[in-house]
């Protein structure tokens, strides 16, 4: 009896889980939000290859149009010598922006594209001599200002997310390609707010 009963509360709940898969909203609905885990590499064809990890909450205020909050931490060590003596360099980039856009898509993939406002803190200490005292240290803090693409694709409550990001303000940070723009892929979870 209670081996019945259990099954039956097992099935009661799958079925509920099956059928609150309908109830998530598609990508463009007004109630959609989601929110975004990724990783991906900082640079264009960097050597050595910054790594980065970012978070990114999407909330659509209208059919197709969506605001964004996005922050990424990057970090890399990295020395120029092959028995790792002198010349190390440090890096860390952290950046924080919020965006406007638009969405267009259908209910298995999205495309985004935003226009992000913010800032970004650049700090890197270069060491070159043996006792690794820091010989450089640069730190800055910047207004920013950028473009994001985001791509979404899947239908269920999980996606995968792909996006690229490129700064066009200053126009340093557009021109330079080592930390700046970042790609990066991850998973992304739709919030049921419907």
């Amino acid at each position: 009896m209670n081996k019945h009963i259990s099954l039956a509360i097992l099935v009661l709940a799958i079925a509920t889980l099956v059928s609150a898969q309908n109830t998530v909203p598609s990508y463009i609905d007004k109630g959609f939000s989601s929110l975004e885990f990724k990783v991906g590499k900082n640079g264009l064809l960097q050597i050595p290859v910054t790594p980065h990890v970012n978070v990114l909450y999407q909330k659509n205020i209208a059919k197709h149009l969506s605001v964004v909050c996005y922050s990424e931490i990057a970090k890399s060590i990295f020395n120029t010598d092959p028995d790792q003596k002198y010349l190390i360099i440090n890096n860390f980039w952290w950046r924080e922006a919020v965006g406007i856009g638009g969405t267009f898509g259908r209910k298995s993939f999205n495309n985004n594209l935003f226009l992000m406002a913010g800032g970004n803190y650049y700090r890197s200490h270069t060491f070159v001599d043996e006792a690794l005292k820091p010989e450089l240290i640069t730190a800055k803090l910047r207004p920013e200002l950028g473009l994001l693409y985001n791509l979404k694709w899947g239908k269920k409550r999980v996606y995968f997310s792909f996006q690229h990001y490129i700064p066009l303000y200053p126009l340093n940070l557009f021109l330079a390609k080592e930390l700046t723009r970042a790609t990066s892929v991850g998973i992304g979870l739709k919030l049921n707010q419907k």
